[in-house]
């Protein structure tokens, strides 16, 4: 195996992406900086190994039967040591290699450092939708927890199946929240979706709760029990933030200020106003 350090964002947003199998994360890291990426054989394994790394640790990991050592805690992307102390394979290192002077681009235990790995999930959560016909789907948000996915209403019941097919798929696994909005809403801008949640969101018929949601050992919130029993299970709350589709041509229209609008608006008073 080869571990390289301080790798270019393309690579470190494909490590945390979860392609389909047979698809090789190399290609799909130079679908996303538009070029190949650029590798040299490894000093002891032969590995392709990314010509750009600052370090990189070759060896040989060991089969569980050949010993284990405690690793950890770790850092998560959740921003929390939720993992704990548990034992792992043991990797003989046999090379190292390395720049003088090495640039570590990667993610070190901070609030929030990781929070652009994951967020590209967004794109699967988005393919899945697609690939159970469901349409119209605008953008999808997935960060600290929340899929926030937008989209543009087409019939009733619409905006819980993106939702409950979001649940199924890659938003389920390290999710909290599923919050589904209407195509006014930039999913990308929290204070939208909280202005969205805050206006069209009816608590006695807009919240749903999922149970028995598949998640993961380094959740903070797992219980110690569930933990213990290998109870890899939580509940995934849903917001429904779109106007009713029943009565959506009824709804106050919003006073936002439409593109064209603005554009007239800012060729017009632009100069006085001192944004050109």
């Amino acid at each position: 195996m080869a571990i390289f350090l301080g790798q270019e964002p393309s690579l470190l947003v494909t490590a945390g992406t979860n392609l389909n199998w047979g698809v090789s994360e190399y290609g799909f890291s130079g679908w996303l900086r538009g070029a190949p990426v650029e590798v040299t054989k490894g000093a002891v394994t032969d590995l392709p190994i990314p010509a750009t790394a600052e370090v990189v640790l070759e060896g040989e990991m060991l089969p569980p039967g050949a010993g284990t050592d405690i690793e950890g805690p770790f850092g998560e992307f959740s921003g929390y040591y939720g993992g704990g102390a548990r034992p792992a394979p043991i990797t003989i290192i046999k090379s190292i290699l390395y720049r003088n002077d090495p640039i570590i681009l990667g993610a070190p235990p901070f609030l929030g450092s990781s929070r652009g790995i994951l967020s590209s999930r967004g794109i699967l959560v988005w393919n899945e939708l697609e690939a159970l016909g469901i349409p119209d789907i605008k953008a999808v948000n997935y960060s600290w927890g929340m899929c926030i996915i937008s989209l543009k209403q087409a019939y009733p019941g619409h905006a819980m199946r993106a939702a409950h097919g979001a649940i199924g798929g890659t938003a389920g696994y390290h999710g909290r929240f599923v919050i589904v909005v209407d195509d006014d809403i930039d999913p990308y801008n929290l204070e939208q979706v909280l202005w969205a949640i805050a206006t069209r969101c009816d608590p006695e018929t807009s919240l749903d709760i999922s149970r028995r949601i598949w998640s993961y050992k380094i959740d903070p919130r797992l219980p110690k029990h569930k933990k213990e029993a290998a109870d890899y299970t939580g509940s995934v709350a849903i917001i429904d933030a779109c106007r009713p589709y029943h009565w959506i041509d009824e709804f106050p229209a919003t006073t936002q200020i439409s593109e064209e609008l603005l554009k007239e608006t800012n060729a017009k008073w632009g100069k006085v106003l001192g944004e050109e």
